[in-house]
């Protein structure tokens, strides 16, 4: 039997590739590049973690070369300044030092040493393998997948990144990974609740292009500048939630397409993401509104709240679209109005 199977409703598996002396006690990332651009995948890829995820941590020291140990995340990611300097190969012709920098931090709790920890010679000797299970889970996923090991010059050999995603078919291939993690045991029942409202946040997302009305007619959101500004507020929406203490969710294919979905006190929450311009601003929250609609009646289940969420990129020029939204049962908001998601009378529909 394969080890997914066994862990159908299982948390996900994380490897922290790093050289550090504290391991266990924390992941952190830096939020950006020292240019102030967009940060490497292999960052961004903590937030994906959430509660009781597996983490384990690869010693990339030349004298261990290693997976030495896991632990289990904590709570949700955290905006902090960090301690960090970049171990590349450009970073070391630099000899950059660590310094302070903005970040994300996640704690960890339990961190348990391997009996037998699994080295880098152990994976070598098993690269087809390895290689072979990574290939069938990328072309599985419904998402970008970011895998632990790369074939580099012949060898194999730890991805250059912080934090990858490890195939759980990877764990079982290794006696000594299955044996440390088979006492883990799963939660069923709010795993599937999850499940059935999505799936966890695509942070490197993008549309396939939709369109409606006549066929000359394009979403700006798949097209031109429509396309950053939706996915940069559709982003900023999900750390707002990560801070809120609620995990975003990505919709599953064959399902509602929203932008966003998240669980607040026992009700379900969907959201869509619309550009704005100042000549298409009635057209994009018109059918944004159809959509939501739409949303809400196919994710009602019995008497489950489902609370429909406008998110436009920013301020609407007519003030009246707040009270028409709220008209419908819809809350309106935009970046610096995202509080609004904490009010617990805003509207809301039980079909």
């Amino acid at each position: 039997m394969r080890f997914s199977t066994i862990l159908v409703m299982s948390p996900r598996f994380f490897l922290e590739i790093t050289g550090r002396e504290d391991i266990g006690g924390n992941l952190k990332a830096p939020s950006k590049k020292e240019n102030g651009r967009k940060a490497h995948w292999g960052y961004l890829l903590i937030n994906d973690v959430r509660p009781d995820d597996i983490v384990l941590h690869y010693d990339h020291n030349p004298r261990v070369r290693s997976v030495v140990g896991f632990s289990l995340s904590v709570g949700t990611v955290r905006s902090k300044m960090i301690r960090w300097a970049a171990q590349g190969t450009s970073a070391r012709k630099k000899k950059t030092k660590p310094h302070w920098r903005p970040g994300w931090w996640l704690k960890l709790r339990g961190y348990t040493p391997l009996r037998h920890p699994l080295t880098l010679a152990e994976i070598r000797a098993k690269g087809r393998e390895v290689l072979r299970i990574q290939n069938k889970w990328r072309e599985d996923a419904e998402e970008r997948s970011y895998v632990p090991f790369v074939l580099q010059s012949g060898q194999l050999r730890p991805a250059q990144s912080y934090l990858a995603e490890i195939p759980p078919d990877l764990i079982g291939l290794f006696p000594s990974l299955r044996e440390a993690l088979s006492g883990l045991t799963p939660s069923p029942t709010s795993r599937a609740r999850r499940e059935e409202f999505g799936q966890r946040y695509r942070w490197t997302h993008s549309r396939a292009p939709r369109f409606t009305g006549e066929p000359i007619e394009r979403d700006p959101d798949v097209f031109g500048r429509g396309v950053g500004a939706h996915q940069d507020t559709q982003h900023a929406l999900a750390r707002f939630l990560i801070e809120m203490n609620c995990e975003p969710r990505s919709p599953l294919s064959g399902g509602p397409q929203f932008d966003v979905s998240w669980e607040r006190d026992g009700i379900r929450y969907v959201a869509e993401v619309k550009s704005l311009t100042n000549r298409n601003e009635s057209r994009q929250i018109r059918m944004g509104l159809g959509q939501l609609l739409e949303y809400r009646y196919d994710l009602t289940r019995g008497k489950q709240k489902v609370r429909p969420v406008l998110v436009v990129e920013g301020r609407p020029k007519h003030r009246w679209w707040v009270h028409r939204c709220r008209a419908a049962g819809v809350t309106l908001v935009w970046p610096g109005r995202f509080n609004a998601l904490q009010d617990s009378d805003a509207p809301d529909h039980d079909f």
